[in-house]
């Protein structure tokens, strides 16, 4: 990993996670250390979801691409659509589920809280 090269990252390169809710990718696997920050792409399949988890080192914005769903975050809940974002610091439990028909598609940004 050269800081000073930087990188190109195309379209679906990195390392993908499959579960029984969809698929994770980490796209910047690979060029960026993924401890300090990493960026992805997320399906999650209609009436599906990720269990309640968090990161204890890592802030995270999930922006939504497109479908539909419902986040929850610490204690807050709430409907979420294409544009809408989230933010979740390091820490707060916090879980999502597809309430659509179609993919509920985002982009996690992940980002080390360390300062």
């Amino acid at each position: 990993m050269d800081k000073k090269r930087g990188c190109i990252i195309r379209a679906g390169e990195g390392k993908a996670e499959n579960y029984d809710w969809g698929t994770y990718l980490v796209s910047t696997a690979g060029c960026i250390d993924p401890k300090v920050f990493s960026v992805g792409q997320t399906y999650i399949l209609p009436g599906k979801g990720h269990l309640t988890h968090s990161h204890e080192d890592m802030d995270e914005i999930l922006f939504i691409i497109s479908g539909k769903g419902e986040a929850t975050v610490g204690e807050s809940k709430g409907e979420v659509s294409a544009g809408d974002m989230i933010y979740v610091p390091a820490g707060v439990n916090h879980s999502l589920v597809n309430t659509g028909w179609e993919p509920l598609k985002l982009s996690p940004i992940k980002f080390s809280c360390k300062r």
